[in-house]
């Protein structure tokens, strides 16, 4: 599991960006999951595209750990984990920023409870760039980074370390006892990167929305088999009701075109209905 939720940590600060407010939303869908990191390095980050004049953006939703065991310092011990932050990362292409939503005022993501029964706590990450970024990055080693990132713990173990210390300060500078992962690879392709979701011809279905995350306008394809009523509704992440519409179907495929402008930057559920069949996703404003 530490490794899991390290691996998180992988893609949490390619480097770092000062915010006023945070830069991202952690999504409640995963309030009682255990601790991870959504997407997972088998999914991979998504693919930034050239053309894309939005640039690139990517939300990175975690669930930190409260305790595990690890074998420290060639030692197994089960470690207690208060705290948790990223010291470097190493790959990264020029002009890329990743702001964590820390929720520890020292900039860490600092669990609940007590010593030593912690618990998880949610946070997210966003990964950006602007487009003159992307096509810089995309014209250097072929679009492909491999992100190395150097992960501090704050933790007490059993049997070491005895009291709560950053690993960082353990062993050799300039990372000490830190730990090293290498499991996410940021892609940068040519093109627009609109990707035709395939949409089945012979029933009602509801592609994601593209691009997301987005700052203006994104779009939401659909298909349905004869002309009908399509009920297209956006909710917060409180379940308020933010936005709703009414479209005319045609035979085949269709879409929304959906401006996110006049909402806050946030997380949205959104939902595509029938009024038989209900497609229910998720999608992320800057």
């Amino acid at each position: 599991m530490l490794k899991k939720l390290l691996s998180v940590a992988a893609v949490v600060a390619i480097s770092f960006a000062a915010n006023a407010q945070a830069p991202c939303t952690p999504d409640p869908i995963y309030a009682d999951s255990s601790a991870g990191i959504w997407p997972d390095s088998a999914t991979g980050l998504p693919i930034g595209y050239t053309g894309d004049p939005n640039g690139y953006a990517a939300v990175i939703q975690v669930k930190t750990l409260s305790d595990t065991s690890v074998n420290f310092q060639g030692i197994p011990v089960q470690l207690f984990v208060q705290r948790l932050k990223v010291l470097d990362v190493v790959g990264e292409p020029d002009g890329f920023v990743v702001a964590p939503a820390y929720n520890g005022l020292g900039g860490y993501w600092q669990n609940g409870g007590t010593d030593p029964n912690w618990t998880e706590v949610q946070g997210c990450v966003l990964i950006s760039a602007p487009q003159s970024a992307v096509i810089a990055a995309q014209a250097v080693q072929g679009g492909v980074y491999p992100i190395t990132v150097w992960v501090d713990v704050y933790a007490k173990g059993n049997p070491i370390p005895a009291t709560y210390t950053w690993v960082s300060s353990l062993g050799t500078p300039p990372y000490g006892s830190a730990i090293a992962y290498d499991d996410y690879v940021l892609r940068i392709q040519q093109g627009v990167g609109v990707i035709e979701n395939a949409l089945d011809a012979n029933k009602f279905n509801v592609a994601p929305n593209f691009p997301n995350p987005f700052s203006n306008i994104t779009n939401i394809n659909y298909n349905t088999v004869k002309e009908e009523n399509i009920n297209f509704n956006v909710y917060n992440t409180v379940g308020a009701l933010v936005y709703s519409n009414k479209y005319q179907s045609t035979a085949g495929k269709n879409t929304i075109v959906f401006d996110g402008t006049k909402l806050s930057a946030g997380m949205y559920i959104y939902t595509v209905s029938n009024g038989k069949e209900t497609f229910t996703r998720k999608m992320t404003i800057n």
